[in-house]
């Protein structure tokens, strides 16, 4: 098989799918109405779906109205709300609007630890993620506290050896480092001058 015919075959795969999931969310709209628990999710899994092919603001607009409808549905602060939050946050991010982002992972975060606690494992990904937001913006130290907080929580809940403690614990240990080695050369920048 050719990378071209792979190419090929991925493009049909992914038509496929999508003429699927719009076929869903047609159905869902059709028996259960426009406002719908099963029509969100079908609207979550297209817009993600979109989001994940770099068709972001059709991903966007679905997300969005998704998002609505949950709120609707459920209220500003329920967990289901949050999982759109984390839903839209991911499609802002591949938007390269990250501030933006950020405050959806902050409210996400928020709800989820409000819902679940620390040692929930949606909890843990929108902590992981808020994190990442953090990092990227340059706030280290918060980025640090937030992943240490969920290597606390999966320590607690799991085996020490189970692979989301060891990945927890490899990824504080290389941000660990890279923040020594900031403060070093931080320090020695001081010092020459």
């Amino acid at each position: 098989v050719t990378l071209a015919q792979s190419k090929k075959r991925k493009k049909r795969r992914d038509r496929e799918i999508e003429t699927l999931l719009r076929d869903v969310i047609a159905i869902r709209r059709a028996s259960n109405g426009d406002s719908h628990p099963d029509l969100c999710k079908a609207m979550e899994n297209l817009g993600t779906f979109l989001t994940e092919r770099e068709r972001l603001e059709e991903g966007n607009r679905l997300l969005s109205e998704a998002l609505e409808m949950k709120t609707n549905l459920y209220g500003v602060h329920h967990p289901q709300a949050a999982v759109s939050l984390l839903n839209m946050a991911s499609n802002l991010t591949r938007r390269k609007r990250p501030s933006e982002a950020r405050i959806l992972l902050q409210k996400a975060t928020t709800i989820l630890t409000r819902a679940y606690g620390d040692e929930n494992a949606l909890t843990q990904t929108a902590l992981n993620s808020f994190g990442y937001a953090l990092k990227a913006a340059g706030e280290w130290c918060d980025a640090m506290r937030l992943f240490q907080r969920v290597l606390h929580a999966r320590r607690v809940a799991l085996d020490p050896q189970h692979p989301l403690v060891m990945d927890q614990e490899r990824l504080v240990h290389r941000m660990r480092k890279r923040m020594n080695r900031v403060e070093k050369r931080r320090a020695k920048r001081i010092t020459q001058a």
